[in-house]
């Protein structure tokens, strides 16, 4: 098993990012990437909103999901693994509109963390795209009080029907616009997840994952402060513990950067 060279989140560089996608570290932490006035307008804006539970793509998906009520605006590919192309490039307008009115209120966290990114690397950064064009959906808003279930991410396993199942890669990057004084620990798991397809098009179920798969791994635990961005592997597991009760919400906005094979990097949700 390959273990991290450092066991500590890194600053945001050409050499952290580079060791990130090759699973040398546990992180990269960017601790201010939004002001305090950004963060409450963020969220001030966000619960103007009725947010809606996340769904699995299928019924043992579903059940996992509906069972920790993880509350959203926006969407997420891995609800549409099955469903296919079509219907989540036709959702992904209605996606765009729900988060844009939040945007619009406060700052736009994912063109930010574009652009943070196309200083750090020569390579080409945009928003993920289909052949035809199509543009991915990227920057879910979600309230994670609840917790998450041990899971881990990776496109070429969940997404064989789409473009980004094409990235050799995967991080995942959360902007935490609120957090709370307690609960709401994410624990990393250094135990890189692996899945083989069986068939032609089957699909890697991810939700939750066996904890068998990650006895004896490293492990790296955070609890996030509000303004800051946090990326990680996301192929190793990891999950986040239950908000304790108070007057501060876990939420954050989400999205996944995928490194093509030519090394150019794409962005979504």
């Amino acid at each position: 098993m390959q273990t991290w060279t450092t066991c500590e989140a890194q600053p945001l560089c050409a050499h952290s990012l580079a060791a990130l996608f090759a699973n040398e570290l546990p992180a990269i932490r960017i601790p201010q990437f939004a002001s305090a006035a950004e963060c409450e307008a963020f969220a001030t804006a966000a619960k103007q909103f009725a947010m809606k539970p996340v769904k699995g793509d299928t019924a043992h998906g579903a059940a996992s999901f509906d069972s920790q009520q993880i509350m959203h605006l926006g969407m997420t590919q891995a609800s549409y693994k099955r469903s296919g192309l079509r219907a989540y490039f036709d959702d992904a307008v209605i996606a765009r509109a729900e988060t844009a009115a939040v945007i619009e209120q406060s700052f736009d966290p994912v063109a930010r963390l574009i652009a943070l990114l196309k200083c750090t690397v020569d390579s080409t950064v945009d928003i993920a795209r289909e052949p035809d064009g199509s543009s991915y959906f990227a920057g879910i808003i979600r309230n994670s009080n609840n917790g998450l279930a041990l899971h881990a991410d990776f496109a070429p396993y969940q997404a064989p029907l789409f473009s980004v199942s094409a990235v050799d890669a995967q991080l995942a990057w959360n902007f935490y616009a609120e957090t709370p004084a307690e609960g709401g620990v994410t624990t990393l798991h250094n135990a890189m997840w692996n899945w083989a397809r069986s068939s032609p098009g089957e699909v890697a179920e991810n939700y939750p994952l066996d904890a068998s798969l990650v006895a004896g791994a490293q492990t790296w635990r955070f609890q996030p402060n509000a303004g800051e961005a946090v990326l990680f592997n996301t192929r190793n597991p990891h999950l986040v513990t239950q908000v304790v009760a108070g007057d501060r919400d876990r939420l954050a906005m989400a999205a996944f950067v995928g490194r093509l094979p030519a090394g150019d990097l794409v962005v979504w949700s």
